[in-house]
């Protein structure tokens, strides 16, 4: 009986430890992103997509695609940011730096809109960025000067 006991036991632990190491498998998200900004008479707005690509936990990638607008132009936005990720001293927040950024031929969107107003931080600029696993088919992304992000699993 403790032979099958604890044969039982060893295959619910290898069961179980398999399937923590497969929640490290890359992982792709998408989630619907807006943002209006005001200032000085002006605006800024985006009405897009955010395809999210952790391909492990120290690298990954998003696409946005979508329209800008202001108060006298509208603009097509399609761009891929790379990043890198490292661990912080809290479970959750991590330091991410933009690595590089891939404007796409379709894009019209002016460098001091996406610098400014669409782009989180400058590429090669360290912020922190939290990022918490919602189940299993989603997480939830943070940053300080952006808004939250849920993006569910594809």
């Amino acid at each position: 009986m403790k032979i099958i006991l604890i044969t039982v036991n060893a295959i619910l632990f290898l069961a179980f430890f398999s399937l923590s190491l497969r929640a490290d498998e890359p992982f792709k998200c998408a989630s619907q992103y807006q943002l209006h900004i005001e200032r000085d008479n002006d605006f800024t707005s985006f009405v897009g997509r955010v395809n999210l690509f952790l391909t492990d936990d120290t690298e990954g990638f998003f696409n946005i695609v979508g329209t800008v607008k202001t108060r006298e132009h509208s603009y097509w936005l399609s761009r891929s940011s790379y990043f890198s990720l490292s661990p912080n001293e809290t479970n959750k927040v991590r330091t991410i730096k933009i690595t590089k950024v891939v404007k796409h031929s379709i894009d019209t969107t002016p460098e001091d809109i996406w610098s400014r107003d669409i782009l989180v931080d400058s590429p090669g600029v360290e912020f922190h960025i939290e990022i918490a696993h919602l189940k299993d088919n989603a997480i939830l992304v943070k940053t300080i000067n952006t808004p939250h992000l849920i993006c569910a699993k594809k």
